[in-house]
């Protein structure tokens, strides 16, 4: 199960289950639905090699009748919805009014967004993947701190800790391994283990991203980072929408779907880029899902 709130998001749902009685005042006309579905069916078949084109034709030739389509004051392109087993999509994330300003590439990176954020949000990561994301997060998370903090440096030996506890915090926070099991599978594939710190690591709760952080700077890995500043240096290099990718599995998948796709505006194609074979690896294993 993904986290109910996302901490770095000033705590906004992650999913939410309310009536479709409260969702519906919410909705885009039909008149206005049609309009995406005809954008989106004209650009389709310039991505026709995509992993998830068939499942994104097959709603769409549905005219979408398992989304519900609105407008909501909330930072992310979806939201899943337990109570009616529907996807919300979330046009308040771009500032145009007018529908047909929405890029039909834009639209279509939603719907697989979208589609893997309902998939995630009612089944667990599948295990194949805890290897290439461990590894593909370490690897983001070496570019974005690892030379302001020293790591590849000074402070080259803090490197092991850094890789081990960003190993911590990915088994537990996004697999649901349970944290004394964690340490053990964390420090296969770091040079530390949990004996390498000065601080007690059991008084953390690696589920919570904000503790993950807290633990960063108070093992003097990341020395004095605080949780305005860890949130900054991601959305300085990849925007707010990719935030959540760094503290929820479900969130994860999705962004690394949606920014899969060719021209998509709304992720940055450097996620793809930072490690290509791992993210191709990630991609191949979501791909059988998604049918």
């Amino acid at each position: 199960m993904p986290k109910k709130n996302l901490s770095l998001l000033a705590g906004v749902d992650n999913y939410i289950s309310v009536p479709q009685s409260s969702i519906d005042p919410r909705r885009l006309s039909d008149d206005d639905v049609k309009k995406l579905v005809d954008s989106v069916k004209l650009y389709l078949p310039k991505v026709e090699g995509h992993f998830a084109y068939s499942i994104v034709k097959k709603h769409v030739d549905r005219n979408l009748q398992s989304f519900d389509i609105v407008r909501l004051k909330y930072p992310l392109p979806s939201i899943f919805n337990l109570s009616t087993k529907k996807v919300i999509l979330n046009l308040n994330i771009w500032s145009r009014k007018d529908i047909l300003n929405i890029a039909p590439q834009d639209f279509y990176t939603v719907l697989t967004y979208s589609l893997v954020n309902a998939l995630y949000t009612v089944k667990p990561l599948n295990p194949e993947l805890r290897d290439p994301v461990m590894d593909y997060v370490t690897n983001v998370y070496i570019k974005f701190f690892a030379k302001r903090y020293g790591l590849i440096g000074s402070y080259i030996d803090e490197l092991p800790k850094f890789r081990f506890l960003i190993n911590l915090h990915t088994l537990v926070s996004f697999f649901g391994i349970p944290q004394n099991r964690a340490y053990i599978q964390a420090s296969n594939f770091a040079k530390a283990t949990k004996e390498s710190f000065d601080i007690d690591l059991d008084h953390y709760d690696f589920t919570n991203t904000r503790q993950f952080i807290s633990s960063l700077s108070d093992s003097g890995v990341l020395h004095g980072v605080s949780i305005h500043e860890f949130a900054a240096t991601i959305i300085r290099y990849l925007g707010v929408m990719c935030l959540p990718m760094f503290e929820d599995g479900m969130r994860f998948m999705a962004t690394v779907a949606g920014s899969s796709v060719p021209s998509t505006t709304l992720f940055p194609p450097t996620l793809m880029k930072y490690n290509p074979l791992l993210f191709s690896r990630i991609i191949d294993i979501l791909e059988p899902k998604m049918k």
